[in-house]
């Protein structure tokens, strides 16, 4: 059986000039990006340059922020 692939909505709303609304998370917790992501952001943005990630917690965060499909995680 072939794979679907699943659909980027993220992608497609800036595509087609869609206002998206976001979150710039400057913590290196998971849990802080669990709670940003339950609040209905379109996007949240895991700083690894001005936060005090490693690729371990953004790893985790990563993690944390996958189950809520409405929000895509940027690194």
């Amino acid at each position: 059986m072939a794979m679907k692939i699943p659909q980027n909505h993220f992608r497609d709303a800036l595509k087609a000039g869609k206002p998206q609304i976001g979150c710039w998370v400057g913590f290196a917790s998971p849990d802080v990006a669990e709670a940003l992501a339950g609040c209905g952001f379109d996007w949240l943005l895991l700083d690894g340059e001005h936060a005090p990630n490693d690729p371990r917690t953004t790893l985790e965060q990563l993690r944390a922020v996958a189950p809520y499909a409405g929000t895509h995680a940027i690194v």
